[in-house]
Formats: C-alpha cells, structure tokens, sequence
C-alpha cells in the first residue's frame, strides 16, 4: 500500500514494477522476520539514486545494453527471454513453433512436467512486447502519430528483434552499432569471471565467448565478425588489459586478472563522472 500511494500506481503495475527490477539486479528481496522485504542493490543505487546514479532517467543507450546484459546473462531462473538471448540461435523464428520449443526445452532441462503451454506464452507475449519497438510498427503501417503509449519498453531501443508480421520475428547476429565497448568488455568480464575465474583460468577462447549458453555473443547477438570487431578495437585501447592471440588456429581472448576479479572498474571507464561503482 505504501508503494501504490507514493508511486501514484495500481497494485498490478507496483508488482510489475518489482519483478523487473529484481530482474536486472536492480532491488534483490530479503526475509525479515517472517515478511518478504526488498533492498535497492548497488547496482540500482550506482545507476538510478537521483543525486548520485550515473543515469537515474536512463537517457543513455548503454545502460540500457548494461540492463539487458543484467536481465539475460542470470540463468538460475529459465525465462522466455532468457532462453532466447542466452540459449537460442535462431535468426529467424515462428511464435508459435518457438513456444512449442521453449515448453519442450524447459522440460527437459529443469524437470518439471507440469508446465502449461498457455503459461509459457503468457511469458513469450511478454517477451516480444518487452523487446519489439511499437512506434517501429505504427511507423511501417504509415501512422502520423508517435506519443509516449508507442514506447513500451526501453530494452526495445536496441532493435534487436524486428517483427516480420503474420507471427514471424527477425533477430540476426550481427554487429550492434550503439553496443557501447565498455558494456560489452565488462560482460566479457563478468562472464569470464563466472565460468572460468575460480579455476584460475585468465583466458579463453574466442568461439566460447561467442557462441557458449549465455556468453556475451550470445546474449548481444553478435556475429562472429562483430565480436572479432570489438576485440580488434579492445585491444588497440586497451592494451594492458586484454590480448588476442590466435595459437596454430585456436583464438584465445586473455584478460587480465585485475578485470576478470573486479568488472565494476571497466564502467567506471564508461562512466567517468560517478565513483560509484564498487564490488
């Protein structure tokens, strides 16, 4: 009740507003004595506080790409959206057939054998509203007027999928033009850090990086040409931190450990003006 007063919204969209926000990381929920609580996490404090977050009305694109990073890469909860960005390949793909796929994919890698198909395209509807641009669609049937109702949803600034109509969608692997280097160096990083850190491993390859379950390739959808792309410029700006090399045919991306044991210090390159960012 209190979030309904100072927000001024209904019950519904204050749940929304709570599941998309653990979502991204942005709160993470807590019990205390016996009552579900929630807490703003670094993240949301470094990027949202309205006197120190370094993009509390989220005007730059490469938050939003850091958000879509924060949403897809976490893979303990197997989601519509999660599955596509951190699991599928597919360029090209039918509603219906993929939510036919995802209820055969989610069976079979969490067991569960009670889940309803209607369940999972609730999720997959959402999925697509989340991430295709309604004022791209209003554009192509000729309408003259955008408002604030044409923008659903700020991950769709990315363009990442297109809807070809008749219930077919369009989502290439390719170079992200307005993918910040810093964004996509810190999810290197951080997923560096997940599969490989604890085992004292600095390097991997690039075939990995690229095309693994929930790898930065994955997750930004992008092409082979695309990442060799973004490691050639890493390189050239960031010598000290990050080499490629290329061993009788084997790619191997090496970074160094002062990165792979604190990713926060990449945005602080990207976000020069904030001394927020801390692990």
């Amino acid at each position: 009740m209190e979030a309904i007063a100072q927000l001024g919204v209904g019950k519904n969209m204050v749940s929304a507003m709570r599941y998309w926000s653990e979502a991204t990381q942005m709160i993470s929920s807590f019990v205390k004595d016996r009552e579900v609580m929630q807490e703003v996490t670094p993240w949301g404090s470094a990027i949202f506080d309205e006197f120190r977050g370094v993009d509390p009305y989220l005007d730059d694109i490469g938050t939003v790409w850091l958000l879509h990073w924060l949403l897809n890469s976490d893979d303990r909860e197997l989601t519509a959206y999660r599955y596509f960005f951190g699991y599928s390949s597919a360029m090209y793909f039918e509603k219906t057939k993929f939510v036919d796929d995802l209820v055969e994919e989610a069976t079979r890698l969490t067991s569960f054998t009670d889940l309803k198909k209607a369940t999972v395209k609730k999720d997959v509807d959402c999925f697509l509203a989340t991430y295709i641009s309604k004022a791209q669609k209003i554009s192509e049937r000729g309408a003259l007027k955008l408002d604030e109702d044409s923008f659903s949803s700020p991950l769709s600034e990315l363009g990442l999928i297109k809807d070809m109509g008749g219930g077919y969608y369009q989502c290439d692997f390719r170079y992200q033009e307005s993918l910040p280097l810093e964004i996509f160096l810190f999810a290197l990083c951080c997923w560096g850090q997940k599969q490989f850190r604890l085992s004292g491993v600095t390097q991997f390859t690039f075939e990995d990086a690229q095309s693994r379950p929930w790898s930065p390739g994955k997750v930004f959808r992008l092409s082979e040409t695309a990442m060799g792309a973004m490691l050639d410029e890493s390189v050239t700006r960031f010598r000290e931190q990050l080499s490629w090399i290329d061993s009788q045919g084997l790619k191997q991306i090496v970074i160094s450990p002062e990165w792979l044991d604190n990713p926060w210090s990449i945005l602080r390159v990207y976000y020069p003006e904030s001394l927020q960012w801390s692990n």
